[in-house]
């Protein structure tokens, strides 16, 4: 899988993540926050452009599990959903 457009695209998410004055958009604690915009960043920017792929692929969405289940629950659960298409 390349992830080229997806890396920055995920650079962008996370500098969206705080306002101007530097607040967290999802939380009011920083680390919080960016864990939170980790989370979304690889589910809608890295996840989403390759659905197709990760959908066709056991061994790849096994390998994606192992990396992400124990961290970033919002990706997890939508790994997990992508089985029920």
């Amino acid at each position: 899988m390349r992830f080229g457009n997806s890396f920055f695209e995920g650079i962008v998410y996370l500098a969206n993540s705080w306002s101007y004055t530097g607040e967290g958009l999802f939380d009011q604690d920083l680390r919080i926050n960016l864990h939170l915009a980790l989370d979304l960043a690889i589910s809608q920017s890295l996840l989403l452009p390759h659905i197709e792929k990760i959908v066709k692929s056991i061994n790849l969405q096994k390998k994606l599990h192992k990396i992400l289940d124990s961290e970033f629950p919002l990706a997890t659960t939508y790994l997990n959903q992508l089985n029920q298409i």
